[in-house]
């Protein structure tokens, strides 16, 4: 997958922003050219988030034992930076892939991404 593509189809394709009180909390909605299977692939492709993810410094998978990884990572804004680690499950049994869930011990990170088939569907 073409990462600059992806990121200028999101852009160009955002339909809704949801923002709440909450600062570390957005939604976004948008109609993507790709399958769900593609996009499942993105988000597993954690060591390339750099590449396209504003504020993503670092992604370095420091272990992995076949569908699970442990990750350091490191965001940045301006002269901020935030190291934290977390652990990633793939849920690869069902074809397409089913389910990511990503969690970290290291605050603020307690939860950072759980996706399941209706988070990437087919439109």
């Amino acid at each position: 997958m073409d990462y600059e593509k992806f990121v200028a189809a999101g852009r160009s394709q955002e339909r809704r922003i949801e923002r709440t009180t909450d600062v570390s909390s957005q939604k976004r909605e948008r109609l993507l050219p790709y399958t769900a299977e593609q996009l499942f692939h993105l988000a597993a492709d954690v060591e390339r988030y750099p590449e396209y993810l504003r504020w993503w410094i670092a992604a370095r998978i420091r272990k992995r034992e076949a569908n699970v990884y442990c990750t350091d990572q490191v965001l940045g804004l301006g002269p901020v930076r935030v190291r934290f680690g977390s652990r990633t499950v793939l849920q690869t049994v069902l074809q397409p892939p089913t389910r990511i869930d990503v969690t970290s011990k290291d605050y603020p990170f307690h939860t950072l991404l759980r996706s399941q088939p209706e988070n990437f569907s087919d439109r």
